[in-house]
């Protein structure tokens, strides 16, 4: 086994550190492990990667294995860092991590237990921390909508192109396995690395969970025929681009700044924009001349005048005030009851 020992200043590894402060602590460890496969039954651990924010400082140890003999060293070694701290932190953990680590604790009969509150060994209990699980209330606010390490990263500006992704880390150990030849084991241990000091990145996208307690501050509403559009500000920090959808009108989020475009030129209403009603769920729309009205109203009513609606199609259509002001106070209180629906 071999143990290679990192340290950076924060400011060369944590792009938003006032945010990543806020929620961490020093109780804290980071976990990324590297594997020869997905199987716990048929592959076997090839690092273990651990990381601590400590005051200006990132730190990261990786246990690397030089032979297929080094697991249980590679395990013993991790557990015993780990029992230093109070919460592991991991992204996809609990599905991936903790799992395997578990697995292959248990054929050298180490009990490594977790669930999706606590990790449990050696009469220690540490927090399970998994941010991919914290962060699912936001996935549907992400372009991709997804909530992979590897696609985030990249939107926060932390992608590093020059590192070996997926089946390729795989494939390196394995090479290195055979060659002994350092070059293939180092992109290997250097993309662990990135992982971990990834994972602490990651924790100022919980900002992002505050979405819905933003306050927005528009500063220019303009239109045309086709549309509304304004650009503002919030209160709120966003590590990452976030979006809100609906038919005929775009918001996104980035950093603290907003930008929004509400369609305006619907048929004889030319000028208007929809006005989503955020109970969508008490709403029906008559048949006959497409009104909304509540279903407690519709129960007086032959069921087969009137139809469900849907999110996207429970909606009024209502103008923009001329007035810039009135535009802009009707504008920002729909923007907040839109992010909170």
């Amino acid at each position: 086994m071999k143990k290679i020992e990192n340290t950076f200043n924060s400011s060369e590894k944590i792009k938003y550190p006032s945010i990543v402060n806020e929620y961490s602590s020093d109780g804290d460890i980071f976990l990324s492990i590297e594997t020869t496969g997905l199987s716990p039954e048929r592959h076997r651990i090839s690092s273990v990667t651990l990381g601590r924010l400590a005051a200006s400082k990132t730190e990261t140890v990786t246990y690397f294995s030089e032979s297929e003999n080094d697991e249980l060293t590679i395990i013993q070694a991790a557990i015993k860092d780990m029992k230093a701290f109070k919460r592991l932190v991991t992204f996809g953990g609990t599905n991936f991590d903790l799992k395997f680590l578990s697995k292959r604790a248990e054929v050298y009969a180490i009990r490594f237990d977790f669930n999706s509150s606590s990790v449990k060994f050696a009469r220690h209990e540490l927090k399970n921390f998994d941010l991919s699980q914290l962060l699912r209330p936001i996935r549907r606010f992400l372009p991709s909508e997804s909530l992979s390490i590897y696609s985030l990263l990249p939107e926060m500006g932390l992608s590093d192109k020059s590192l070996p992704k997926g089946r390729t880390v795989t494939t390196l150990y394995k090479t290195y396995l055979t060659t002994g030849e350092k070059k293939y084991a180092e992109p290997v241990i250097d993309h662990s690395v990135y992982k971990v000091t990834g994972i602490m990145n990651a924790l100022a996208l919980l900002n992002c969970l505050k979405i819905n307690k933003a306050n927005p501050s528009l500063l220019d509403i303009s239109r045309d025929e086709e549309a509304v559009t304004v650009n503002g500000t919030t209160d709120i920090f966003f590590p990452v681009e976030l979006t809100f959808n609906l038919p005929a009108i775009s918001l996104s989020f980035k950093e603290n700044s907003l930008k929004g475009i509400f369609a305006s030129n619907f048929p004889s209403h030319n000028g208007c924009i929809r006005i989503y009603l955020p109970d969508w769920n008490s709403y029906v729309r008559l048949k006959e001349n497409g009104q909304l009205i509540p279903k407690e109203l519709a129960k007086s009513l032959p069921k087969e005048s009137y139809e469900k609606v849907t999110q996207a199609d429970c909606y009024m259509l209502s103008p923009i005030p001329e007035d810039s002001a009135k535009a802009k106070d009707q504008l920002e209180k729909y923007i907040r009851q839109l992010i909170r629906m």
